[in-house]
């Protein structure tokens, strides 16, 4: 049986992230992966799905399986990027917004919802 947690979620930002889009994609593209992946057989860490920046927010949607579980990955991203944009004029508070969070039990190649 393998597991399969997606979730929506956002950091609230000071001002609009748009003018660090770059740091954040920087980010989000190199170092992300790399916290993402510790504690976790290769092929096996979560991932960022998709990302997106809008009214002093950064928008995250992270897949994951047993290993690295989605609300985990992002709790594992809540230091490390508000660090990375205190170099640019906004800053990401580590408050979490929750969207959604979804989990779908996979049996025999069978999804069950």
């Amino acid at each position: 049986m393998d597991l399969e947690f997606r979730l929506k979620a956002a950091f609230k930002t000071s001002g609009d992230p748009a003018p660090a889009v770059d740091a954040i994609q920087e980010f989000l593209e190199g170092e992300a992966p790399k916290v993402l992946a510790k504690g976790a057989p290769e092929g096996e860490e979560a991932k960022i799905k998709s990302w997106n920046v809008k009214d002093n927010r950064i928008d995250l949607e992270i897949v994951s399986g047993r290993y690295v579980r989605s609300h985990d990955a992002i709790i594992r991203l809540r230091k490390p990027l508000p660090a990375k944009l205190e170099r640019n004029t906004i800053w990401a508070s580590g408050v979490l917004m929750l969207m959604s969070l979804s989990l779908k039990w996979l049996l025999k190649n069978q999804s069950v919802i």
